[in-house]
């Protein structure tokens, strides 16, 4: 289980408790969408969470798990959306 705390008045998230399973992943196909609905290329929307276009290929294609930073990350550029819907966390 995940539980993020946002400050909105300073912007910032805490992580109170993470439990886990294999990992954090992102929703692909919602990444995409939210790419598509604010006309971003996977550069642009790396840029935008503070990874590399590398690291985002990685992640998007699971070669890698979703850290803490990109959650902060996304989470800073995308106020707005809702964590649940572009990340999950995969049990065994």
């Amino acid at each position: 289980m995940l539980h993020l705390v946002y400050n909105w008045f300073m912007g910032n998230i805490y992580v109170t408790e993470f439990e886990g399973g294999d990992g954090m992943k992102m929703v692909k196909e919602e990444i995409y969408k939210l790419m598509s609905v604010h006309n971003l290329s996977d550069s642009e929307f790396a840029e935008k969470i503070g990874i590399s276009r590398m690291q985002m290929w990685r992640i998007l294609n699971n070669r890698s798990n979703v850290g803490m930073s990109v959650v902060t990350g996304f989470k800073k550029a995308f106020p707005n959306e809702s964590f649940e819907n572009y990340f999950k966390i995969e049990c065994e």
